[in-house]
């Protein structure tokens, strides 16, 4: 049925509320880095771990700091998703919107947009984050007005 944080809900769809923190073998097994934990679990021993593991947070300051851990991240996170809906149908269109920082580079948003391509997911879509607040926050932004998102 996917990881508790993973859940359908009425009027919302699925929602998925977990920590961007991997777990990782510092070693590499056979020239491969090995993940072990996602999410909150690996968030959960961070500054805790054995010598032979490091937890790792892939986004920093809202760009992508690790490329193959994020990588690694979204696929689990997907694979959560889809494991939710086993009592829904399985009808997914795979896109993606991505509330993103005003600041970030034209690398980075590229960065974020192949992690998403590499994962299996073609449709992805960038928006401002302070325009995703003003929305998430019930505001109609297609009203003329002002709208400030503090």
């Amino acid at each position: 049925m996917g990881s508790r944080r993973c859940r359908f809900l009425r009027d919302n769809g699925i929602v998925l509320d977990e920590a961007t923190a991997v777990a990782r073998l510092r070693k590499r097994v056979s020239g491969r880095i090995k993940f072990l934990v996602f999410g909150q679990k690996a968030r959960e021993i961070m500054n805790r771990e054995p010598t032979q593991i490091e937890v790792i947070l892939p986004i920093k300051r809202g760009g992508v700091a690790d490329l193959q851990a994020l990588e690694e991240l979204v696929t689990y996170f997907l694979g959560e998703v889809h494991n939710v809906t086993d009592k829904y149908p399985k009808i997914f269109r795979s896109k993606v919107v991505l509330a993103v920082s005003s600041l970030m580079s034209e690398v980075q948003r590229r960065a974020f947009i192949s992690v998403f391509n590499t994962a299996g997911i073609l449709n992805v879509s960038l928006v401002l984050s302070s325009v995703a607040g003003a929305y998430g926050s019930g505001f109609d932004i297609h009203r003329g007005g002002a709208i400030l998102v503090v």
